[in-house]
């Protein structure tokens, strides 16, 4: 089964992350015949050298784009891919020896259109794993995003069929998958731990600043135009998410870890 793989690049990873991520994927068991990078925005020199030296690979296509969203990012880099069926990888996470092999099976006994995993996330020495449902329905989806994005395989015709990912920042995959759903796409998770990521105090401030918080309302006017009904259920959990959002830096770390089991 022939499959792409998509990931974006930021000059804000870490090189030793990025050389890390794109180890994991070019020693899968499992082996791509498309690769899609899209560098955004300007890079320092050594990961310039390093994409350099990575075109010699045909199967590696490498795209430089103007600073941008990640949702224009994504669209774009999903229109470069080849094959229906698409991985998404993060230039800063580790994947599992065998994730492509056994996320392709799953996938396709399961006749899935869209398949994430379990995450493991180094935190201060503990390994906290995010485990997520097996399968996906509304009540997964209200409370919080069911799906890590970096864990996900999809069916390229069906995502771009609905729209691609929403200009929605922080939220274009919570945003893709709610749309997923009420296109009645097929989603679920296998339930083991297939991508390896790192967590810093930064990690938490990224995700409880303004920006964030405007975003959860990006979210709530989304749902709106699309379903307004589905809105309503809405509404309450967004506004329990903001509350989150506000809350001291430590609070909100121990909020974030209490949802994760420790796998130490």
């Amino acid at each position: 089964m022939k499959f792409s793989v998509l990931m974006p690049v930021h000059n804000g990873i870490k090189f030793s992350d990025l050389e890390n991520s794109l180890r994991s994927i070019l020693n899968n068991s499992k082996k791509f015949d498309d690769f899609v990078i899209i560098v955004d925005g300007i890079v320092d020199k050594k990961k310039k050298n390093l994409f350099f030296k990575l075109k010699n690979n045909k199967r590696i296509k490498i795209y430089y784009k103007k600073k941008t969203s990640l949702s224009k990012i994504l669209n774009f880099g999903l229109n470069k891919t080849k094959n229906d069926l698409v991985f998404r990888c993060d230039a800063d996470d580790k994947n599992s020896k065998k994730r492509f092999e056994e996320q392709l099976k799953f996938f396709k006994n399961n006749k899935l259109d869209i398949l994430g995993s379990n995450l493991c996330e180094k935190f201060e020495g503990k390994k906290l794993v995010k485990i997520m449902p097996k399968y996906i329905f509304l009540i997964n989806l209200i409370f919080r995003n069911p799906i890590n994005h970096m864990t996900v395989i999809y069916n390229k015709k069906k995502i771009l069929k609905i729209g691609g990912y929403p200009e929605i920042p922080f939220m274009e995959d919570y945003a893709l998958w709610l749309m997923s759903f009420m296109n009645k796409l097929k989603i679920g998770n296998i339930q083991k731990t297939l991508v390896y990521s790192n967590l810093d105090v930064n990690t938490f401030k990224r995700r409880r600043n303004l920006k964030t918080i405007q975003s959860e309302f990006y979210l709530l006017f989304f749902l709106m135009k699309n379903n307004f009904l589905l809105s309503l259920i809405f509404v309450i959990p967004i506004t329990l998410r903001i509350l989150s959002k506000i809350l001291p830096l430590d609070m909100f770390k121990i909020l974030y870890i209490s949802f994760r089991k420790n796998n130490d």
